[in-house]
């Protein structure tokens, strides 16, 4: 997913909570109630950046997201590569 108008961090990770609640909410297969979790890689770029970069990434960050624990969005930063 991109997000265009999300320019603030406190406004990504609010949104990243949104999607997590969401998608944790249960639901009904047959008399099965499944529940599932995400792990949201985050990635900013900027005007010079290249599709592959940002997709790159946020593929790293959601891989360290998936490391810690998984259920967590985690904001790529240089170090994860």
């Amino acid at each position: 997913m991109m997000c265009e108008t999300l320019l603030s961090q406190s406004k990504i990770w609010k949104f990243m909570d949104r999607i997590r609640s969401q998608v944790a909410m249960p639901f009904q297969v047959g008399d099965r109630s499944i529940s599932v979790t995400v792990s949201i890689g985050i990635a900013l770029c900027g005007p010079d950046d290249s599709a592959e970069a940002l997709i790159r990434d946020a593929d790293l960050a959601m891989y360290q997201a998936k490391k810690l624990g998984r259920n967590r969005a985690v904001l790529f930063e240089r170090e994860i590569r």
